[in-house]
């Protein structure tokens, strides 16, 4: 029995991890709704005895990148205030994202999680017509979905945006 001597094993070539460029999504701000529901909670395997729901919607065109499919689509954003986001509460987590958009059939669909004792002020300034654009940091759109690392309510873009 003959034993073939041993070779060095070719490296495989595989493929490189995605480099994850920043992307900036910016949604002019048409329209708002605040919903807020408070109540019994009638689950009966739910830990809290009450029911609380609130969330911020809003509503928009998408306007960056410009060379993006989506230029000019509606935009749904629901923002979800958390506790566990307030100063105090966050130093364990280890987040990857805060939200993410989702583009569909030409529209844009999004959530974010936003601290929840950040929601009267942003209320207050989106009722005085102040903040006119969000913008949003994320990943490039990979069938359609984008991973937000953060996000910020604007009243003016720059020049270079």
């Amino acid at each position: 029995m003959t034993v073939k001597p041993a070779t060095k094993a070719k490296p495989r070539r595989g493929r490189k991890p995605a480099q994850s460029e920043a992307v900036w999504y910016v949604i002019a701000i048409e329209g708002w709704d605040w919903r807020f529901s408070f109540g019994v909670e009638w689950r009966k395997d739910s830990a809290d005895p009450y029911s609380d729901y609130r969330h911020l919607k809003l509503r928009g065109k998408m306007i960056r990148p410009l060379e993006t499919k989506a230029n000019g689509a509606e935009a749904a954003i629901v923002l979800v205030p958390w506790l566990t986001l307030n100063e105090g509460h966050r130093e364990k987590h280890n987040p990857t994202s805060v939200g993410s958009l989702h583009f569909y059939r030409g529209q844009v669909e999004g959530g974010l999680s936003v601290p929840a004792d950040v929601v009267p002020s942003l209320l207050t300034m989106l009722a005085a017509n102040q903040f006119r654009y969000l913008t949003l940091e994320g990943t490039k759109a990979h069938y359609g979905q984008v991973e937000i690392k953060s996000y910020s309510f604007d009243m003016s873009l720059a020049d270079d945006e």
